[in-house]
């Protein structure tokens, strides 16, 4: 009899830790908000093309938060730049695999929740002008996912000048 209590309770206990699982990381796992991408000519000190990511956020956002920001194929990002940044310090590294582009945050203090932008230079668009798509995740240092992944909506790739 004993047994069966002690089993009931097991499995009562794993049954209550899977749902925790479960909730807890639908918890963490938020949407970002308004993603979009601004593409801007500079002149200075030569012409160059700077795309500004730009999300808001619902949560701060840690230290050493890892950005990755994927674009669709024809774009090239190898040779990307963090240029300048908006709504959180630090500084960024950069890894690129395929299509994905991960910043890597560090040196900076908690971000609080708001807008920011990522403005980034070097990235190439080899395909035709049409519309297309970024999906951003936002995961911490250990690689827990703490917002998106999500989807911006359709982005048309026009050129602003510094001017407007």
């Amino acid at each position: 009899k004993t047994m069966k209590k002690t089993a009931r309770i097991l499995n009562g206990l794993a049954m209550l830790s899977l749902w925790l699982g479960t909730t807890a990381n639908s918890i963490l796992a938020a949407d970002l908000i308004g993603i979009n991408e601004i593409l801007r000519e500079i002149k200075a000190p030569g012409p160059a093309i700077i795309r500004e990511v730009s999300f808001t956020t619902e949560i701060p956002l840690p230290g050493d938060a890892r950005i990755f920001i994927t674009y669709p194929a024809g774009f090239d990002a190898a040779k990307a730049s963090v240029f300048s940044t908006s709504g959180f310090a630090g500084s960024f590294s950069k890894i690129v695999k395929g299509q994905v582009l991960i910043l890597s945050r560090s040196g900076g203090r908690t971000a609080p929740p708001g807008e920011k932008i990522v403005a980034l230079s070097g990235i190439v668009n080899k395909s035709t002008n049409a519309t297309y798509k970024i999906t951003l995740e936002i995961q911490n240092g250990v690689g827990e996912i703490l917002l998106g992944p999500t989807t911006s909506a359709r982005i048309r790739p026009s050129i602003h000048t510094a001017e407007e």
